[in-house]
């Protein structure tokens, strides 16, 4: 392939093959190390830049840049010209540095490979055989894909060249930094010859025959490692002098709006290590710890380096923020002491003010390197360095939230300061701008470091506005009574990301409306002691509708209280009085969640008018799973008030075992505050028992927010048994349904009462639990629900529920089979129940009779759809029973009365440009208008069912076209 760009700077000639194996070139000494790097030229046509660097040995006179380079991408191989560097500069009397500048363009997203191999590395280096006659081989991928963005290579700032010395610990850090802000990960690798090929007999700087060992373990094992985060190469320590090579990657990942972080290619870094008999020590560096800054503000640091020989010390700073890929007014900067070596201690002085295009999800990080000159003491002493990296994340400043005002019946409208505007932050990066609502205040502080809304704050994400947008509103199941306080936070939406400080906090109650307000439920409290499958407790309470219009809605007030099963609600009250409490008996309430509604009822109204139901409430449910040698807990319900509230954050732990002297007593066990943990909570306890059960229950704690309704409101949850690790599994779900009905009669039923044309489909699966058996026990958890098209396919699981029944929604057709397996509160599962499955009702009917006259009626033959149907002055009852159903594909022919065919026709679902429905205009497949009279067809009909004998069925009959 040829070559698309190739930079002026750089001519490109083509060497044979008996250049590399000259006599020269075969003995030539030069490459010490070397890697290569890119940047975007022009992203929309995949154009990059390539620098490729190496480091070489001065002590040579064969220049740097014979090499070849290889794109990946099935292009032509190209060799430098060694006359035609971009960059040569000595970096000391034994290591000179060259750089080659290419462009290239690729033919399009992929994942490319672009390697370069040169001959010959230089001599004696001790962990490979014969250096000098091993050619040089670096690597880097890059990865094109237009859904991931632009990407640029990292960089690297410390050069690959470092001294150590025998029996003390060796420190590098190749300052490698992100332009785009992606996250870096490194990996130790071994060096290359070329693709694939490790240099012949490699060995790790570590290994036993070079004799190292830790400088406060003598006689042990050396080690040798690099940090995968901060890229920190420890080497402790060598043993032998020498020359080494290594090889490390530096991998470039980057996070997806999904939370996923997904690899962006990686560059390879060949680098050397110069060991020497010595008697020196690295200097010691002082950083301050990780930080956090707010952009617009200045972060100020001291940086101190202390050698432990007191000999002199350079003190450098490296890190993307030094470099010119941001504005002078936004690098940051470091000032040593002094010019050159200053005495030790010394103090640097870093400061930096980012603004808020700097925000990014990833901290920055800026490396610090401490050389030591020890030749005033010894002028043959080796100098050795030392590094500490320092993690600086820029955060934006917090939004501005204006208003919260109510603006209809349960509906709020949020206003905020416009952030691209604002004095605060002034960004032009993309962003947009989350919404945060919880049930009463939280009015937490944020630390340095804490972005966002903090876990166990009980705020929920609500909404999203995108960059320009200052308002929202909030209409979503809103309730009388609440006290709803909000929080928004920006984020930046570009391939960099971060966020700001969540606002300040602000708060809105619903009050009444056009004088309407209803009761509001305050408990459903669990009675933990009596918890049983047929004979327990909950206790509901409730307030009067304290804020209706008096004058509207007088008092006195009777109640109506109401069960919800599935969001409907019960036909007849299960309380009916003027009491504001009542206590729910015979229930379930180890396996079952009860959900309630009040309605309160004024002496007088207006008419036909009535207040409003309550918001629904259910009992609190706590969730018991035993791992390992820990019991954790964790329960939540779906409420009205909060239950995470920062004025009641203690919720209390119950539990049996707890008092020596009576051990099936349930008495307070421990408190959880749920602001900071969240609503869980685990139990170490050391004294636990294998096999004994423990029962718990939980006192939670919570508030309408709203000074009117008292607080903190009291509720339980039902009391929960399990074992650590029991070894036994829960028994087998019996006797598994589904619909619970005839399963053609409800399929039918489906099309008749949907017109014909039910959405999606759903199946509704009951079983019953086995109470005990010889080899399984009743302590369920959950029970899992498992779904296969076909009876013998590969079943999936499609959710998990606490109660022996499950609805299986959003279904393109009643077709699949099902199985249940119960899990138990140790994670063991039980054997899988019977499989049952459900079956489509086909269906299909042609009519006897069409009239293709262009007058819009009936003028095409078609499958009997509803319309069809309705107008031969079928009532509507029977035209849905004669739907067309499960109709896959078809394959029909017509023939005249003599026996010829005159039209064929297949249509598929699968084939989007057939039509399943036929419609024949009466012509031949030529075009041919066909004669009125009576024509014969017959057709193979394909269905989605289970059964396969029902899959394919012909038909025959007759039409007669009418002109």
């Amino acid at each position: 392939m040829k070559l698309t760009c190739i930079n002026l700077r750089v001519s490109v000639l083509i060497f044979t093959l008996l250049l590399f194996f000259s006599p020269k070139l075969s003995e030539a000494t030069h490459i010490r190390a070397g890697e290569i790097t890119a940047r975007v030229i022009n992203c929309a046509q995949f154009t990059y830049e390539f620098t490729i660097t190496g480091y070489t040995d001065k002590g040579s006179d064969v220049q740097f840049g014979g090499g070849e380079i290889n794109f990946g991408d099935g292009s032509e191989i190209l060799q430098l010209n060694p006359n035609d560097f971009t960059n040569k500069t000595d970096l000391s009397p034994e290591v000179g540095l060259t750089e080659f500048v290419i462009q290239h363009t690729f033919p399009g997203p992929g994942e490319y490979i672009i390697g370069f191999k040169e001959f010959n590395r230089n001599a004696d280096v001790v962990n490979m055989i014969n250096s000098v006659n091993t050619p040089f081989y670096v690597e880097t991928q890059i990865i094109i894909d237009p859904f991931l963005g632009c990407n640029e290579t990292i960089r690297m700032l410390i050069p690959p060249i470092d001294r150590g010395c025998t029996g003390v610990t060796f420190f590098h850090n190749p300052g490698a930094f992100d332009p785009d802000g992606d996250s870096l990960s490194f990996e130790l690798t071994v060096n290359k010859k070329d693709v694939g090929r490790p240099v012949d007999g490699y060995r790790f700087p570590n290994d036993p025959v070079f004799n190292g060992s830790p400088q406060d373990n003598p006689g042990a094992a050396a080690t040798y490692a690099m940090d995968p985060i901060t890229g920190d190469l420890i080497w402790d320590s060598p043993g032998q002098e020498g020359e080494y090579n290594i090889a490390f990657k530096v991998i470039e990942w980057r996070k997806l709006g999904s939370g996923e972080f997904v690899p962006m290619g990686y560059v390879t870094r060949d680098m050397q290590i110069i060991v020497e008999l010595c008697d020196n020590e690295p200097p010691e560096i002082l950083i301050p710890a990780d930080t956090c800054i707010e952009a617009n503000t200045t972060l100020e640091a001291d940086i101190l380096a202390i050698d432990p020989n007191n000999d002199p010390i350079k003190l450098e700073a490296f890190g993307g923020i030094f470099e010119n890929i941001y504005p002078p007014d936004l690098q940051a900067s470091f000032t040593p002491a002094g010019p050159g070596f200053q005495p030790s201690p010394t103090v640097g002085k870093f400061v930096w003010t980012p603004d808020c295009n700097l925000v990014r999800r990833n901290p920055y990080q800026v490396h610090f390197k401490a050389s030591d000159d020890p030749t005033g003491r010894n002028s043959q002493e080796v100098p050795l360095a030392s590094f500490k990296t320092y993690f600086i994340q820029v955060v934006a400043p917090a939004p501005l939230l204006q208003r919260a005002e109510l603006v209809d019946d349960r509906t709020v409208e949020l206003e905020w300061e416009d952030y691209a505007n604002s004095s605060t932050c002034g960004t032009v990066r993309p962003t947009s701008m989350l919404i945060y609502r919880k049930v009463g205040e939280n009015q937490f502080e944020p630390d340095n470091c804490e972005t966002g809304i903090p876990e166990g704050s009980d705020y929920q994400l609500i909404g999203r506005r995108d960059d320009g947008q200052t308002t929202f509103v909030d209409d979503d199941n809103l309730q009388f009574g609440s006290v709803y306080c909000y929080r928004i936070v920006i984020v930046f939406t570009d391939n960099q990301g971060g966020e700001s400080y969540a606002s300040e906090e602000m708060c809105i109650e619903i009050g009444p409306y056009e004088g309407k307000f209803p009761s509001l439920i305050t408990n459903v409290d669990v009675v933990p002691e009596l918890t049983s499958v047929d004979n327990g407790e909950i206790m509901i309470k409730w307030t009067s509708p304290f804020d209706a219009d008096p004058a509207l809605y007088q008092p006195p007030y009777r109640y109506e209280l109401f069960t919800v099963e599935n969001g409907e609600i019960s036909n007849d009250p299960i309380y009916a009085g003027t009491d504001t409490t009542f206590t729910h008996t015979g229930l379930n309430t180890l396996e079952q969640i009860y959900t309630y509604q009040v309605r309160a009822i004024a002496a007088t109204s207006p008419p036909d008018e009535e207040l409003p139901l309550s918001a629904p409430a259910s009992n609190i449910r706590l969730r018991l799973q035993s791992e390992g040698d820990r019991m954790d807990l964790s329960w939540n319900g779906d409420v009205p008030w909060s239950i995470n509230v920062s004025e009641h954050p203690t919720h209390l732990i119950f539990r049996n075992h707890v008092n020596p002297d009576d051990t099936t007593a349930v008495e307070f066990y421990a408190s959880v505050d749920v602001t900071k943990e969240g609503l869980r909570f685990t139990d170490l306890d050391p004294d636990f028992i294998q096999g004994r059960e423990y029962c718990y229950y939980v006192e939670t704690k919570g508030s309408y927010g709203n000074p009117k309704v008292e607080s903190p409101l009291i509720n339980r949850t039902q009391l929960e048994c399990g074992r650590l690790n029991d070894g036994i599994p829960p028994c087998e779900p019996l006797t598994l349904i589904v619909n619970s009905v005839d399963q053609l009669e409800h399929c039918e039923k489906l099309f008749e009462e949907n017109n014909c044309q039910p959405i999606t489909f759903e199946n509704f699966l009951s079983w019953e639990p086995q109470v005990s058996g010889n080899d399984c026990q009743n302590d369920i958890l959950e029970y899992e629900v498992y779904f296969s098209e076909q009876q013998e396919g590969d079943f999936q699981l499609v959710g998990t529920t606490i109660t022996t029944s499950f609805v299986h929604q959003g279904l393109p057709s009643l077709k699949g089979c099902y199985y249940i397996v119960a899990i138990d509160r140790s994670g063991n599962a039980s054997p899988p129940s019977e499989i049952v499955c459900m079956d489509n009702c086909p269906f299909f009917i042609l009519p006897n009779i069409f009239t293709p006259n262009a007058d819009g009626i009936n003028d095409t033959f078609s499958t009997l759809t509803r319309e069809i149907i309705l107008k031969g002055n079928v009532n509507m009852e029977e035209a849905n029973k004669q739907c067309p159903r499960f109709v896959e594909a078809l394959d029909i022919k017509f023939y005249s009365p003599s026996g010829n065919m005159v039209y064929d026709y297949q249509a598929s679902l699968s084939d989007p440009s057939t039509d399943i429905n036929i419609n024949w205009t009466g012509e031949t497949n030529g075009g041919t208008e066909l004669e009125s009279g009576t024509y014969f067809y017959e057709v193979e009909v394909e269905f989605d069912v289970l059964d396969q004998s029902m899959k394919k069925q012909k038909y025959k009959g007759w039409v007669r076209i009418v002109k």
